[in-house]
């Protein structure tokens, strides 16, 4: 939608807008669910949730844009039409805001109207629910009967959480950050300034009064917004619905040294991407800038412990089926022949950090890291373990991968073996920083990954 002095626009023009909405509305609500129903015992109530989040989320989507479209016109009015300052437009921006939060009455927020709606279609286990469906059929992604909402993992994660739905509130919440974040994105189509002008609102609605919950609430929600439009804070709109892309030149992860050794050294020029890692909560730790999800290492002797060690190879014909796939992969992979055996602390994957024989966090898809990957958890700043604080934090003797972080000073194995010594595969010294060789028979440590760079 073109921005005008005046703040209007032509018929045709607002056809053409409420057109492109519509159709902008309707594709994140494919996104979040709508897919057939099969004929099952609960298959009404399951189509009753999902009609319900259809219609409660464009609502959403459309409240939220209304509102930030609000005060962004109010701004375009002040600005653009009389010349007066963007601080004129803060009382009038500070209102339309407490529709989206506010600290003083948080159940009449649009967020607040869309969960109770959505959980008492969907959610079975919400004390108000009216769904005669169980959690197990609108989540399951291999049940034909259900929304398979499951499958929704990755995407989901995307926006919170682990990137695996374990209930429908998880759902629920991953379908209200959609919402935001479509309604954003219409809101940067419409007000192409609105980077520049949300900043300049959230100054002067912060300076209104800092005793006013409504007005501190205002601000945040201004701030937060502007960051969401401008990822990098440029004053360019840049959003996209999702993690934020690494920088453009800064395309490799940045190696933690800070302390410069002269002009043009690793630590005075601080090339690379700055490094974030988040903690699941659930025995791994996901890298943002690689997107790489990595197991955590204990001190509790179970198969995570971080003085376990595993062989590469069986040392014929030189191929990687030594104990670090037929043990270590085998038990994170929810393979019971991988266990250690009845005096392991985790057995068949039913240890800290697994839940169950599906897979360790619940996924099955895990395996060595190659040479570059695990380099990347090097931190050339710091040394005995040369790691980032994530991977090396609260490590006692019997924590679990749930209640600490973990890193021997130690030599762990890649998955990348030598072009041309047929028996020696390559290895990260955790102790210094380094890269070595080692024969693919040697006993050393080992540390799990999961996605690719």
């Amino acid at each position: 939608m073109r921005v005008v002095e005046t703040g209007e626009i032509s018929a045709e023009e607002l056809d053409t807008a409420m057109h492109f909405r519509g159709v902008f509305f309707l594709a994140v609500v494919g996104m979040i669910g709508v897919v057939p129903v099969a004929s099952a015992q609960s298959g009404k109530s399951l189509a009753k949730c999902e009609k319900t989040l259809a219609k409660e989320t464009t609502k959403l989507a459309e409240g939220i844009q209304k509102a930030v479209s609000k005060c962004l016109g109010k701004i375009a009015g002040e600005v653009l039409a009389k010349g007066d300052p963007v601080s004129d437009a803060a009382k009038a921006c500070a209102s339309s805001f407490s529709k989206i939060t506010n600290s003083e009455a948080p159940e009449k927020t649009l967020a607040a109207k869309f969960a109770v709606k959505v959980a008492k279609a969907c959610d079975p286990t919400d004390p108000n629910t009216k769904a005669d469906h169980t959690a197990a059929e609108a989540l399951d992604p291999n049940d034909a009967a259900g929304l398979q909402a499951g499958a929704l993992g990755a995407y989901c994660g995307e926006f919170s959480g682990d990137g695996n739905l374990d209930t429908v509130s998880e759902w629920i919440a991953c379908a209200d950050e959609a919402a935001v974040c479509t309604a954003l994105q219409q809101v940067a189509v419409e007000y192409p300034r609105a980077p520049e002008w949300l900043g300049a609102i959230a100054t002067a609605i912060a300076a209104l009064d800092a005793s006013e919950p409504k007005y501190t609430d205002a601000a945040g929600v201004a701030s937060g917004f502007q960051a969401q439009i401008d990822r990098d804070m440029n004053g360019v709109a840049d959003i996209a619905c999702g993690p934020p892309p690494v920088a453009s030149g800064r395309v490799l992860p940045a190696t933690g040294q800070t302390t410069a050794y002269g002009s043009g050294s690793d630590g005075d020029i601080g090339a690379g991407a700055a490094r974030s890692f988040t903690d699941n909560g659930d025995g791994t730790i996901t890298d943002n800038v690689t997107r790489l999800m990595w197991e955590k290492k204990s001190d509790d002797e179970s198969v995570h412990d971080k003085d376990r060690s595993f062989a590469w190879s069986t040392g014929s014909p030189d191929e990687m089926d030594g104990t670090i796939t037929t043990t270590f992969l085998a038990v994170l992979n929810g393979d019971e022949s991988g266990c250690q055996g009845s005096g392991d602390p985790d057995p068949c994957c039913t240890g800290a950090g697994a839940g169950s024989c599906d897979g360790f966090a619940g996924y099955t898809d895990w395996r060595i890291p190659n040479s570059m990957e695990l380099y990347s958890l090097v931190n050339l700043e710091v040394v005995g373990p040369s790691t980032y604080s994530a991977f090396d934090t609260g490590c006692a003797g019997g924590c679990t991968v749930t209640t600490c972080s973990c890193t021997a000073s130690s030599f762990y194995w890649s998955s990348s073996a030598h072009a041309t010594s047929l028996g020696a595969a390559w290895q990260v010294y955790f102790g210094p920083g380094a890269v070595d060789l080692a024969g693919k028979s040697s006993i050393d440590k080992a540390r799990a990954v999961r996605g690719g760079l």
